[in-house]
Order: structure tokens, then C-alpha cells, then sequence
């Protein structure tokens, strides 16, 4: 269970890290509060309900294994159902922002950029290429446009465009994934039952309380001269 709370505060500060980075007010300019929160939510439930599918069947599937010797899991299935329960529900939310979207005459791909984006990763790209580059010799750098992008793809000193996939989704995904599968594996062991389980399950409840704190009111975590700028969850 500690090491689950370790995972959790991992999970949790990427999460913040992201909703910060992406600047929901610019997707939520381009195509409205509506469809930013279901889009988010969406992708959040259908990746969180495929990986309590996928361990869950997983670990009565080597349960059963273990009783009945004639039994063989397939595993295989179990995770191409986890993994189609995640695309399938991310699609929807996806297709459903898209079609309440208020701007009704924006071109598909302006607006499935303004669901599916990372602006504040662009932006931090922006600054720290503009840092690292002679900007009086080489030019502005551009997030976004070919140049720019394939500068960024061959020098070792800059941001690539794959920095917001990776920020936005990959690192939280993939710690997501992670936590879930521990807090359940902890859940279903019998090793971690009972009083063995209370200084881990404290902790844990403690990171889960101050993350929903910092989630509800995120402006305590910034210093005052930024701290009007944040209009969401608190």
C-alpha cells in the first residue's frame, strides 16, 4: 500500500502538471467548457474502467488457473478487452466534444486540436527552444510549423512536438495504468490484509486528500500575481 501511495502522488502530480500545462481556458475558447470536460472525462473513465476490467479479469482468470490445472487464461483477450474499452470509449468522447462543440463552422481539424491539444506544452516549448537557440541568427522558433519541428526533431537541446503527446497523455497514462493495477493487486492480496495493511493505507489516505485539495483549490499552489489567472475548480 506505501508503495501504491508512492504511485499515487506520482499519478497525481503528472495529472496537475497536465491540466496546468494544456491551459484549459484556450481549449474551452475554441470549443467551449461543454466539450473540454467531456472529452477529459471520457478519456479518464474509459481508460480508468479498461484497467479495472483487464487486472480484475486478469487476476480471477490465474485464480481459476490455479484451482482447476485444466484451465488456460487468455490472457491475450483479457487485454485487447482493457484496450478496447479504453479506444473505444476515448473515440466517443472524442466524436461527442467534437459534435457539441459550440463553434459550428470551425474546420474539424482546428477544432479537434482545440479538444485533443496541448497548448501549454507549445508554450513551454516556445520558451525554452527560444532560450537554447540564437534566435538573432536562427530565427523565432514556431511550434507547429515545419521548419521549427524538424529543428527541434535533430537537435539534442530542444523540445520535439512529441513533448505534449508524451506530457498530456503517455507519462499520465501510463502512471495511471500503474497505480490502478497496484491499489488493486494490494486490494485482492491476501498478504496485505488487516493490521499489516494500516500505516500503508494512512499515507495513502492522506496523498489521496491532499491531491483532491489541491485539485478543488489550485490556487494555493500558486503565488499570488498568477493566481487570479486560474477560473477552474476553484
Amino acid at each position: 500500500m506505501l508503495t501504491t501511495g508512492v504511485w499515487f502522488s506520482s499519478v497525481s502530480s503528472n495529472v496537475l502538471q497536465s491540466v496546468g500545462c494544456t491551459r484549459l481556458r484556450l481549449n474551452t475558447k475554441m470549443v467551449g467548457k461543454l466539450s473540454v470536460w467531456i472529452y477529459n472525462i471520457g478519456f479518464t473513465a474509459s481508460l480508468l474502467v479498461g484497467t479495472f476490467y483487464a487486472t480484475i479479469a486478469n487476476h480471477k482468470a490465474l485464480v481459476k488457473a490455479t484451482d482447476d490445472d485444466t484451465f488456460n487464461p487468455n490472457q491475450g483477450a483479457i487485454l485487447g478487452g482493457g484496450l478496447g474499452i479504453f479506444f473505444g470509449g476515448w473515440i466517443l468522447s472524442t466524436a461527442l466534444a467534437s459534435f457539441l462543440a459550440e463553434d459550428k463552422d470551425l474546420p474539424f481539424t482546428t477544432k479537434l486540436w482545440g479538444i485533443v491539444g496541448w497548448h501549454g506544452a507549445d508554450d513551454l516549448r516556445v520558451r525554452a527552444n527560444n532560450t537554447v537557440r540564437d534566435v538573432a541568427a536562427d530565427g523565432k522558433w514556431v511550434p507547429n510549423t515545419l521548419r521549427s519541428e524538424l529543428e527541434a526533431l535533430y537537435r539534442h537541446d530542444c523540445y520535439a512536438i512529441s513533448f505534449g503527446f508524451l506530457i498530456k497523455y503517455f507519462c499520465y497514462a501510463l502512471l495511471l495504468v500503474i497505480t490502478i493495477r497496484n491499489i488493486l493487486g494490494d486490494a485482492m492480496s491476501e498478504a496485505v490484509k488487516g493490521d499489516k495493511a494500516i500505516v500503508g493505507q494512512l499515507i495513502f489516505a492522506t496523498i489521496v486528500l491532499i491531491v483532491a485539495i489541491i485539485a478543488v483549490f489550485p490556487r494555493i499552489m500558486y503565488d499570488p500575481k498568477h493566481s487570479k489567472e486560474i477560473r477552474y475548480f476553484g
